[in-house]
């Protein structure tokens, strides 16, 4: 085990209000028998011990990372793992059976809060618009396809 699940894991309230009383990250550490920069490694994995210890730039860069992910969107993926014999040894070990990636589509309303909150100035303004209709676009981008292949049709004859 580490030092996240054998000191810290079920200590998060305790942490937060060793914060509140004025610790510092060195008492807060030295209470938790790890070294602070320990406990800024396990602060920046773990979003809900930086929260306790008011590491809010931690917080926040954790929120930007995933809000960004989100409005370019992203493969995200999932493994399934099976305890399996080893062999000959009768040792049990984990084995990664089945794999799957899957790539989530960009969010036009995150693409909104990401550039709002980077430019507040220059996108504070805009006007919402609905979204569009998707059936309209398609059934455009049909026919500009069409006329395109035609125009190409009629340069080669």
């Amino acid at each position: 085990m580490g030092a996240w699940e054998e000191k810290i894991g079920g200590r998060l309230e305790e942490i937060a209000a060793w914060h509140g009383q004025g610790l510092d990250e060195q008492a807060i550490a030295s209470r938790l028998g790890v070294t602070t920069r320990e406990l800024t490694r396990l602060a920046q994995r773990h979003v809900s011990l930086a929260d306790a210890l008011g590491r809010q730039d931690i917080v926040d860069r954790r929120v930007e990372e995933a809000l960004y992910a989100i409005a370019i969107g992203q493969e995200v993926t999932d493994r399934t793992w099976e305890l399996r014999d080893s062999g000959s040894d009768g040792k049990k070990r984990l084995v990664m059976v089945k794999k799957v990636v899957q790539h989530t589509n960009p969010d036009l309303a995150a693409v909104r809060i990401w550039l709002k909150s980077r430019g507040a100035q220059r996108w504070q303004g805009e006007e919402e618009e609905a979204p569009p209709d998707t059936a309209a676009l398609v059934a455009r981008a049909k026919r500009l396809i069409a006329e395109i292949e035609g125009q190409e049709g009629e340069q080669g004859e």
